[in-house]
């Protein structure tokens, strides 16, 4: 799993998004590994730095271990860089949801 995860960072900060995809779809498939939220957050950043926002909202919908609030406070601020009202709004609704203490 730490392979993975150092192989998805290295995606993140070379912005090889097709590749961040195959290597989890790989990971999960191939070798049967369970990504971990680091692993899903990795793939967030990805896309969230590609400008990808839909994209990464819609994968910390739909990750199988519920995204924390970090997610969405990342995604927020990629929202803010790419001036997406739209999907942070949403993500500030997710935010609040996670409680009032997440904003800390």
């Amino acid at each position: 799993g730490r392979m993975y995860h150092s192989i998805l960072v290295a995606c993140c900060h070379s912005g090889r998004v097709k590749d961040g995809y195959q290597h989890l779809k790989c990971m999960r498939e191939e070798y049967g590994l369970m990504p971990t939220l680091d692993h899903f957050y990795c793939l967030a950043s990805l896309l969230s730095g590609a400008g990808l926002l839909g994209e990464c909202k819609e994968l910390l919908e739909t990750m199988p271990i519920v995204a924390e609030v970090h997610g969405w406070v990342s995604l927020l601020k990629a929202c803010k860089t790419h001036k997406n009202v739209g999907v942070g709004r949403d993500c500030f609704t997710q935010i609040l949801i996670k409680g009032p203490c997440a904003l800390d």
